[in-house]
């Protein structure tokens, strides 16, 4: 796999970019502090094969990427200790950005509010895990600001996991429909006190549900028959190792 890593790198210019050869498959970048998106380093021309992608203490990046840039190979973004990172895309819809993701990372970053809007589900068909530690400002996974509660679906995510975030309100305000889901893991997330599945749509795949009992003890539900389909799901498990140390 072609791949390049950058550390402590600082843009002399405010307008200078980094030529990245073509076919680069995997990029690190750590403490570049200048960089306030990802698409400003280079004609992302140059990234349409870049499949795994690493980020991590840039602390001047807002966002991965702007309208208009596309990822189409990326099967891997893992976003650690971005201190500004406010969104994975500058409020924009749905532009075939993502088209390819599998794997969604996020640890420490304390200005993300939600993962991703509604308007950019269609970029995300293809996910299969999401995971998400230690972020003090998340509220939910994902925004639906039209307040139609619509549903959410994920057809290919198979694992859920949810850790240390003590802002989380919920996951979706509508319901989530995974027909591919295996495992949840839900953590130290005192303020989630639903989760968004549906009696009519409970993923046949699923084998467990982690977390605390007393969390799960104190979930309320829409539907007094969806605890009792969930209950033999559920695995009251100790905290797994957390990645962010």
């Amino acid at each position: 796999m072609r791949s390049i890593e950058i550390q402590g790198y600082d843009l002399v210019y405010e307008d200078a970019v980094i030529e990245f050869p073509n076919n680069i498959q995997q990029l690190a970048l750590h403490s570049c502090h200048d960089i306030t998106f990802l698409s400003k380093l280079s004609d992302t021309t140059n990234l349409t094969t870049l499949r795994q992608c690493y980020l991590s203490n840039c602390n001047g990046m807002e966002f991965i990427t702007t309208s208009g840039n596309r990822f189409p190979s990326l099967e891997l973004l893992v976003l650690r200790k971005m201190p500004k990172l406010k969104a994975i895309s500058d409020g924009i819809t749905s532009s075939q950005i993502f088209t390819k993701l599998k794997s969604l990372k996020i640890h420490s970053c304390n200005s993300m509010k939600y993962l991703f809007s509604s308007g950019m589900l269609e970029d995300f068909q293809n996910l299969e895990e999401i995971e998400v530690w230690n972020s003090s400002m998340i509220q939910e996974m994902v925004e639906d600001n039209t307040g139609l509660f619509s549903t959410v679906l994920l057809p290919k995510l198979r694992r859920l996991s949810l850790s240390a975030l003590p802002e989380l309100k919920c996951i979706t305000k509508g319901v989530l429909i995974c027909d591919s889901l295996e495992t949840v893991e839900i953590w130290d997330c005192e303020k989630l006190r639903a989760l968004p599945f549906s009696i009519n749509y409970l993923p046949s795949t699923l084998q467990h549900i982690k977390g605390k009992r007393s969390w799960w003890d104190d979930l309320e539900w829409d539907e007094t028959g969806c605890k009792n389909l969930l209950q033999p799901f559920f695995d009251q498990d100790n905290l797994p190792w957390n990645p962010s140390h």
